[in-house]
């Protein structure tokens, strides 16, 4: 739908079959409320909010069974908070903490078990300090120092 030239209403985009692919609502030109994608067999991909064009709130991303995949949140177009990622069994594979797009702080990667993997330190989306690696018995196999982004050591562990 278009007023006095710019785009007005839900916007719908489709595969090549005719089936939906996804929608988003606009308002004077620009995408502004929930926007959804799916997958080419009709499920939900994807669902976001939209503010003056630019990702605002909370996103969240499926894999094509409907599970979960990816959740976080959104400030003026950029990742702000903790953000998570899923394994299909719906245990949780990853998080981290960002702030204006970038990395920052504590990251930690999971095993489907749920014990800690790796956990790593961020500073301006670089990695900074020490990062340590653990076998899935929560062991520590290996620890990395790095300095902006740089692997200064590594140390391992049996």
């Amino acid at each position: 739908n278009y007023k006095d030239d710019k785009m007005e209403g839900i916007g719908k985009g489709y595969y090549e079959n005719g089936k939906l692919q996804g929608e988003v609502n606009y308002k004077d030109d620009k995408m502004e409320g929930i926007g959804k994608g799916y997958y080419e067999n009709g499920k939900l991909q994807g669902e976001g909010n939209y503010k003056d064009d630019k990702m605002e709130g909370i996103s969240k991303g499926y894999y094509e069974s409907g599970k979960l995949e990816i959740e976080g949140n959104y400030k003026n177009d950029k990742l702000e908070g903790i953000y998570k990622w899923y394994y299909e069994s719906g245990k949780l594979q990853e998080e981290a903490n960002f702030k204006g797009g970038k990395k920052e702080g504590i990251a930690k990667r999971y095993y489907e078990s749920g014990k800690l993997k790796v956990e790593t330190n961020n500073q301006d989306d670089k990695w900074e300090g020490i990062s340590k690696r653990y076998y899935e018995n929560g062991k520590l196999a290996e620890e990395r120092t790095y300095k902006n982004d740089e692997l200064i050591n590594t140390k391992k562990y049996k």
